[in-house]
């Protein structure tokens, strides 16, 4: 019951699932550092969602990339995974997002694991292994590239990334998580804010995959 503890000293209420407990959203909740459940035990409690979509290798690549290029941007392992939980479930072969509305609004669709996207320059578009049929890996290449978008960005990238995003609130991962999701943090004293653009309870979602809950808890049980 240690993260319980933890959390209750922290004033942080919700819905407990054993050592797990749900927070509630708002700046002065957010999980501190020192709470987050460890690399490992984080990445078996998420790579078994992952597990029922994607291949041995794909998985391998995706865990090897996250931590060679969050090690070299100096961001965190695990709040890169719990991005990557929030925007795809870690599904390798995840859709583009955004879609139906480009290219008829001049953007580029959000893709990869990370659903980022390079704004300015289509020639380096994030990849995408929407159509790489199932019994076919996603290619190294791919989901490297699909990492080094998120983590650090890709050329001449013209929307958010986290490190970006980490250089401009530092040490403020529930800003953090707002500047990826929205692209800016409209009030840091509401981070559900999203200025129209973004989800509300996405700082919240964060928070709660780094605190070792599933997808199901967080979308079924802490947004409740």
């Amino acid at each position: 019951m240690q993260y319980l503890a933890t959390f209750i000293l922290s004033s942080l209420a919700a819905t407990a699932f054993a050592d797990r407990t749900c927070y509630s959203p708002g700046l002065p909740n957010f999980p501190d550092q020192t709470t987050w459940f460890d690399l490992n035990t984080l990445w078996n409690i998420h790579s078994a969602s992952m597990n029922q979509t994607n291949m041995p290798k794909e998985n391998q690549w995706i865990r090897q990339y996250i931590h060679q290029i969050a090690s070299d941007a100096k961001v965190d392992e695990r709040f890169a995974l719990a991005i990557m939980m929030r925007e795809s479930t870690g599904i390798a072969k995840q859709p583009c997002g955004d879609e139906k509305d480009c290219p008829a609004s001049g953007c580029l669709p959000a893709c990869g694991i990370f659903q980022n996207k390079d704004g300015k320059n289509p020639n380096t578009d994030v990849p995408t292994c929407q159509n790489v049929p199932q019994g076919q890996e996603c290619p190294e290449q791919d989901i490297q590239k699909m990492c080094q978008c998120g983590i650090q960005g890709c050329n001449n990238q013209g929307y958010a990334n986290i490190q970006d995003c980490q250089n401009r609130y530092p040490g403020n991962y529930a800003a953090i998580a707002r500047c990826y999701n929205t692209g800016s943090v409209p009030s840091l004293s509401d981070l559900t804010q999203t200025a129209g653009s973004g989800v509300k309870l996405y700082p919240q979602d964060i928070g709660n995959f780094l605190m070792g809950l599933t997808t199901d808890q967080v979308y079924n049980t802490c947004q409740q």
